[in-house]
């Protein structure tokens, strides 16, 4: 056990501890996660004297994960957040500075209502975009009601390292 000589539990609920008192947020997700349990499906054969004909049953239950395998999950989520986010949002980045934005030159809005295209001007095209997520969804969206978060691209050098720690933290929590 390369752990250092902790648990499954133990080492579990010192990842839960640290990111309790440094990220909240991720460590509720990860109990939520871990507190769903797994499905898993057990088969029961028939108790009717007509065997022949009736199938068994097969009963779906919810089990709890072992500790071994909440801290694979709590890994996964650690992962998902400072590995695999940071990518897609830096490919985002890339992707929308890639693409030219239009105005039109009139003072219609774009694709009026007959339906056909209006002349525009494309601009900003390889230049940076600014992108946010907008955390409250409205079918009308006022400004001041509007709540969003910027994405911001994350440095080749903060990946890097992020890789690095999450490589040294898998190695360190294998219990194989």
């Amino acid at each position: 056990m390369s752990a250092g000589n902790l648990t499954p539990q133990e080492a579990y609920e010192a990842i839960l501890k640290r990111l309790d008192n440094r990220v909240p947020e991720l460590a509720s997700r990860i109990r939520d996660a871990v507190q769903e349990g797994k499905q898993v499906y057990e088969q029961f054969p028939s108790n009717s004297s007509k065997q022949k004909t009736q199938k068994s049953r097969t009963v779906r239950q919810k089990v709890p994960y072992t500790y071994e395998e909440a801290v694979g999950i709590a890994l996964e989520i650690l992962k998902a957040h400072f590995v695999e986010l940071p990518l897609v949002i830096n490919s985002a980045h890339d992707n929308f500075a890639a693409v030219a934005r239009a105005t039109p030159l009139t003072g219609r809005t774009l694709f009026g209502m007959s339906g056909d295209p209006e002349k525009v001007k494309l601009e900003d095209a390889g230049e940076p975009k600014i992108i946010e997520v907008e955390l409250v969804t409205a079918t009308a969206i006022v400004a001041t009601d509007r709540e969003t978060v910027p994405l911001e691209r994350v440095s080749d050098e903060l990946l890097t390292q992020q890789r690095h720690n999450f490589e040294r933290l898998s190695e360190l929590l294998d219990f194989n």
